[in-house]
């Protein structure tokens, strides 16, 4: 964690440079770097922190009524489970759920301002649902879009590792919206999405009563990309998102200065109904 640059150039050269030149004879070269990307980031992912670590971006690019997508991914921002559904040609439904567990080796949170060394135990859940619309399907182009919105929430507890005395607690809700923009093309997936994010943590516990009981709202910025590449029906996909976020009030901060502004995600996708 303390030479980002290099963490992100080893997953360039490891991964995406090699992602569009993949031939079906190399299948096994391609799932064994799919193995070690897994290994890397379940590792990386434990440096990791914040009070809010958002959960990878749901781009399903529905196709037709009916048609069904599943996600399951893990990354930097912990694991993900995410389904959709084409309830017409032009209308799909998503419902995402994700966990962030990891031992934290350096405080998350800043005390007016100021960060210490520490663990702690981190755990935070969150669901969501969303509705959207989307492009019908259309053989004369590999272009299509999609826009959904929805609401969630989630609940983060951070504790000491060696009494289980309280750090923090926080339920969290957040509104958001979500448009983006695909190309697919057979075994080709890339997919451009942005999500703003409204998020509002309150009933706050924090060790030393700082904040506590107060509802803190803050807004959340997180321009993606997602690649995928396989069959019809299961891609292995990864998906590289940003994060630009408001403070959490003057003694609370949302994204803490070892937090990684940027995410990395990767995992499988199954279609059905396409």
């Amino acid at each position: 964690m303390s030479d980002f640059n290099y963490t992100v150039n080893w997953f360039h050269q490891n991964f995406t440079d090699n992602f569009i030149m993949l031939k079906k004879s190399n299948l096994i070269k391609y799932l064994t770097k799919i193995i070690r990307l897994f290994l890397f980031l379940i590792i990386y992912s434990s440096c990791s922190s914040g009070i809010y670590n958002p959960n990878s971006l749901n781009t399903p690019m529905l196709i037709q009524k009916n048609n069904t997508k599943l996600n399951l991914a893990v990354g930097t921002s912990g694991f993900d489970l995410q389904t959709a559904y084409a309830v017409t040609n032009q209308i799909g439904i998503m419902a995402n759920g994700a966990i962030t567990n990891y031992d934290a080796h350096y405080s998350d949170f800043k005390l007016l301002g100021i960060s210490h060394p520490t663990d702690e135990k981190h755990r935070e859940t969150f669901g969501e649902l969303g509705i959207g619309f989307f492009s019908k399907k259309d053989t004369a182009t590999t272009w299509r879009w999609e826009i959904y919105s929805g609401y969630g929430e989630g609940k983060t507890i951070q504790t000491m590792q060696t009494d289980g005395t309280l750090v923090f607690q926080s339920p969290y809700q957040k509104y958001f919206f979500q448009p983006a923009l695909g190309n697919i093309s057979g075994e080709f997936e890339f997919i451009w999405a942005f999500r703003y994010s409204y998020l509002t943590l309150g009933e706050i516990d924090w060790i030393g009563n700082v904040s506590n009981r107060r509802t803190i709202a803050t807004n959340v910025l997180e321009p993606s990309f997602t690649a995928r590449r396989g069959w019809k029906n299961i891609k292995f996909f990864y998906q590289i998102s940003a994060i630009v976020s408001s403070d959490l009030g003057t003694a609370i901060k949302l994204v803490d200065p070892h937090t990684l502004p940027i995410r990395f995600q990767i995992g499988v996708n199954v279609s059905l109904n396409n």
